[in-house]
């Protein structure tokens, strides 16, 4: 009979065997949406609007600074500042005051003095 013949004879092709590195990456996971994930963090960051002090803060965050230059001890302060569209806090000693260029160092942190909200 012709169906017996064809159930035991072997099948006319064979696929060759693949390599387990290449049989891995097609059960890999990926990403249907490529960037979704990305778009979605975006939109779900908070910027906040940098808040203009008035000039008696400004003039006690120089004055602070001027004292703290003045006795160069290594106090440690906190600085609240401004960047990246949210206010931030750090603690340390400052390590340089620049006012010609308008920066100071606390740490390894530059931080610019206009973007300074409060010092203590």
């Amino acid at each position: 009979m012709k169906e017996d013949r064809l159930i035991y004879t072997d099948y006319p092709f064979s696929s060759p065997k693949m390599d387990l590195n290449t049989r891995a990456k097609i059960f890999l996971p990926f990403s249907a949406l490529k960037g979704f994930e990305q778009k979605i963090d975006e939109a779900n960051q908070f910027h906040i609007d940098k808040i203009e002090i008035d000039n008696d803060m400004k003039q006690y965050i120089y004055e602070t600074l001027s004292f703290i230059e003045s006795n160069s001890t290594n106090t440690e302060i906190q600085v609240v500042y401004y960047e990246d569209y949210d206010y931030k806090m750090i603690n340390g000693v400052i390590r340089i005051i620049d006012f010609q260029d308008g920066f100071i160092i606390i740490d390894d942190k530059k931080i610019n003095i206009n973007d300074i909200y409060d010092i203590n």
